[in-house]
């Protein structure tokens, strides 16, 4: 009963925001489900006006006779719809060919988290006292935790990743920064 009235509570929040809701658990939004939409799929839900980009993977190796040798695999499509601030990224491997691999929500998007989380709105801190404490020492490898990059920082929970972009400084304290993207993921 008292996930009920939450649920319904977080409903009619994310009513009178206007922001559309993205579901956390199943990794959805407007019916499409990373890990299991395809690149039709999108093109059906979020629309067929996007910019295309190639993410080429490449590897060079030594050939026998001493020359060198480079392979090109093209690794996923990146689906941009600037308008929406929306890009999905679609898997290219043989694996997972056309599988809908993430969905990146920025600033320009009108959604929100499950747990009420929106770019551009809340902090880290925000994110840690909604969705929970995370290994802030790196010691883990499984979510949730920070991950620190070159350009960016991230909190990583199960299915869903709030980044911040810019590299972290050794006295920041990381809880102070903006959402900047929101991504639905499948690990």
């Amino acid at each position: 009963m008292k996930v009920l009235f939450l649920c319904l509570l977080l409903l009619t929040y994310a009513a009178s925001t206007g922001a559309q809701t993205v579901l956390q658990g199943d990794s959805i939004y407007r019916g499409l489900q990373v890990g299991k939409s395809n690149l039709d799929d999108v093109q059906k839900n979020i629309g067929r006006r996007y910019k295309s980009e190639k993410i080429v993977g490449k590897s060079t190796a030594m050939a026998i006779g001493g020359g060198c040798i480079t392979k090109e695999v093209l690794l996923s499509v990146l689906m941009q719809y600037h308008q929406r601030g929306i890009t999905a990224h679609i898997s290219k491997n043989i694996r997972r060919k056309n599988k809908l691999e993430e969905l990146d929500f920025n600033v320009n998007s009108n959604i929100q988290s499950a747990k009420g989380i929106q770019p551009d709105i809340h902090t880290f801190a925000d994110v840690i006292a909604r969705y929970g404490l995370i290994d802030f020492d790196e010691k883990s490898n499984s979510a949730p935790k920070l991950v620190k990059y070159s350009n960016s920082v991230s909190l990583i929970y199960p299915k869903i990743q709030f980044i911040s972009y810019g590299a972290s400084k050794a006295e920041e304290n990381v809880l102070l920064r903006k959402v900047e993207i929101i991504k639905l993921i499948i690990r």
